[in-house]
C-alpha cells in the first residue's frame, strides 16, 4: 500500500495526512502516569506467571521452539488505555514509536528502541491509521 501511494503523493501530503489523523495521548495523561510498564521493552522475554519458565513460541511448519520476545504488545495497550480506548475501538490504527532516529535498519535491533525508559511512554507514540504507518519506519527519500 506505501509504495503505490508514494507513487502518487508528495511528501507534503502524507505528512498532512498524518498530521490530520494522527492521535496524541493527552499531555496531562502523561503528566499523571507517563511510564505504563517499565518491565517491558522491545526484544525483552516474556515468561510464565512465576517468572522462572520462559514462555515459548512455536512454528507450526518448522517445529522451532524460542522464546517469546515483546514485540508492540505492551506500547499498545499503553497506548489505547492512555487515550481512553480498548483495542476492538481501535480497528485499523497501529501503534507508532517516536524514537528521533532514522534507522535504515529500523527491524534490527538497537539500544534506543529496547530502552524501558522510552518503550511505554505514552509522549513516544502515535496512533495511526494502519495504511499511513509504513511512511513513520523509515525515512522517505
Amino acid at each position: 500500500m506505501d509504495t503505490a501511494l508514494r507513487g502518487v503523493l508528495q511528501l507534503s501530503e502524507v505528512m498532512r495526512l498524518i498530521e490530520h489523523t494522527a492521535r496524541w495521548v493527552d499531555p496531562e495523561t502523561f503528566r499523571l502516569l507517563p511510564l505504563w510498564y517499565p518491565e517491558h521493552a522491545r526484544g525483552t522475554y516474556f515468561y510464565k506467571r512465576n517468572w522462572s519458565e520462559p514462555l515459548m513460541n512455536k512454528n507450526r511448519q518448522t517445529g522451532h521452539t524460542e522464546h517469546k520476545r515483546e514485540g508492540n504488545v505492551y506500547a499498545n495497550k499503553a497506548l489505547t488505555h492512555a487515550l481512553g480506548l480498548r483495542s476492538d475501538d481501535r480497528p485499523n490504527w497501529s501503534c507508532c514509536h517516536i524514537w528521533g532516529i532514522d534507522d535504515a535498519q529500523y527491524p534490527e535491533a538497537n539500544a534506543i528502541v529496547q530502552d524501558r525508559r522510552y518503550f511505554s511512554c505514552v509522549a513516544n507514540m502515535v496512533l495511526l491509521p494502519t495504511p499511513l504507518r509504513a511512511f513513520t519506519d523509515t525515512c522517505w527519500k
